[in-house]
């Protein structure tokens, strides 16, 4: 996981304690996921192209 996925995550889970961040908080999570499913997809499919040696 790189760190930027990381930083996110930590302040997404942070940003969930308070009442009035939690859709930002929330919004973050969301945003890390998709970035996590995304780098995913596209490592399978260019693995599916060019397999590793």
């Amino acid at each position: 996981m790189s760190l930027w996925i990381s930083v996110i995550i930590i302040s997404g889970l942070v940003s969930l304690v308070g009442k009035n961040s939690r859709p930002l908080g929330l919004w973050g999570i969301g945003i890390a996921l998709f970035l996590i499913l995304f780098t995913g997809v596209i490592f399978f499919l260019g693995w599916a192209i060019v397999p590793f040696p």
